[in-house]
């Protein structure tokens, strides 16, 4: 399951946040604790750290072709590891993928893959896993008012997302679940 790159930075965003107890408390006694300038210095941070990994960077040089991943697995030592699957591009780990859903697709054709295949019951409730709620909603509204520094490394970055996987880098889509329906913004986009 992959997702458009935006709604999971915000997830990223999120996940890391509410981590911290005083600010998990601080959301569910309903005082919103996070800034916009918060989440660009998140967002900005996690792109380069992983951009900056030297097994990224080996892969990376090797245009992100089979052999890179081969040649890299054996040259780049075994405790640099890429660890953060959530921020990592999708494509990395999707091309190799013989199925590949979208989860804003979820309930259209995850669900029904799924009962088809006999991994969930006919009968359950279908339920949209990780979605990022009423948190992803405010921080989702961010990417309008970030600079275009931080908006041009995140597109830059997450360009074989956009490409391969049919996001559009233009429209800052977001969780449709957690904006009630909000899809897009023009504001700010990058080229």
């Amino acid at each position: 399951v992959v997702r458009n790159p935006y709604a999971r930075m915000v997830s990223e965003f999120n996940f890391q946040k509410l981590s911290d107890p005083a600010k998990a408390a601080d959301f569910k006694a309903g005082k919103w604790s996070f800034t916009c300038d918060e989440f660009e210095k998140h967002t900005l941070d996690r792109v380069r750290g992983v951009a900056s990994a030297p097994r990224y960077q080996c892969i990376a040089a090797g245009g992100f072709s089979e052999e890179a991943y081969q040649r890299c697995d054996t040259q780049v030592p075994v405790l640099d590891t890429i660890d953060d699957s959530h921020v990592i591009p999708q494509w990395l780990f999707a091309k190799s993928a013989e199925r590949v859903f979208k989860y804003e697709s979820f309930d259209d054709e995850l669900w029904s893959f799924m009962r088809d295949a006999g991994l969930v019951r006919r009968d359950q409730a279908e339920v949209q896993m990780n979605s990022a709620g009423g948190v992803g909603q405010t921080a989702a509204h961010c990417w309008s008012v970030m600079s275009r520094e931080v908006l041009t490394a995140f597109v830059t970055f997450y360009a074989m997302d956009f490409k391969n996987l049919n996001y559009n880098p233009r429209a800052f889509s977001l969780d449709a679940s957690a904006l009630g329906g909000y899809a897009e913004s023009s504001a700010g986009s990058a080229k």
